[in-house]
């Protein structure tokens, strides 16, 4: 299908934006989070898409995000029951996506549960459905600040804890919580363990 589009911002109005590429105007709804790292209008713009075909309405529109992360979130989203395209944009748009990751990785729906026009037990099915899919996601961790390096015994502590069942992103999280400059691998994986 249409992997992204990349051209002039000709229009933004409201959630939709007009993206102007080789001589077609393509009409694309977005979530406030792609359209608040879009340039100005008049600049080149580049949107990750996603082609939606809903056969009942016989609509056909395109979804654009400003990430492939935050594309592969939307699909992860719209694959649960009940949760459709605008209200997986909706839910992008006002938890970011690391926030959102993390407490579906988590098991908290208090987080997704405040977003407009989401009631509690479509917050919980999604925490319910995507939760083993989060919580082996590594694309979906935050990233490093630009200072943040993980240290060598810290990522001989994440392979330990790997080893012990412990996936990815809980190993990271946890040994950001726990260690501290200077530790040891073996004293960075008793800290976690200690903390579970």
């Amino acid at each position: 299908m249409i992997g992204f589009i990349q051209g002039k911002l000709e229009d933004v109005d409201g959630n939709m934006i007009t993206v102007c590429a080789n001589g077609v105007g393509y009409e694309i709804f977005a979530s406030q989070t792609t359209l608040s790292g879009l340039c100005e209008i008049g600049g080149e713009a580049k949107v990750y898409t996603y082609l939606n075909m809903d056969m009942r309405d016989g609509e056909i529109s395109l979804f654009g995000f400003a990430s492939r992360e935050e594309k592969k979130m939307f699909l992860n989203l719209t694959s649960v029951s009940g949760i459709g395209p605008k209200t997986a944009v909706t839910i992008l748009g006002s938890v970011s996506l690391y926030d959102l990751a993390s407490s579906i990785a988590s098991g908290d729906s208090s987080v997704i549960a405040r977003v407009k026009g989401l009631g509690k037990k479509s917050a919980e099915r999604i925490v319910l459905e995507l939760r083993e899919k989060m919580e082996k996601s590594v694309e979906f961790v935050k990233p490093l600040e630009k200072n943040e390096e993980l240290e060598t015994e810290q990522e001989y502590a994440i392979n330990v804890l790997l080893s012990l069942g412990l996936t990815r992103y809980d190993a990271i999280k946890k040994i950001r919580e726990v260690s501290q400059s200077g530790d040891k691998a073996e004293d960075i994986v008793q800290k976690v363990l200690r903390s579970l």
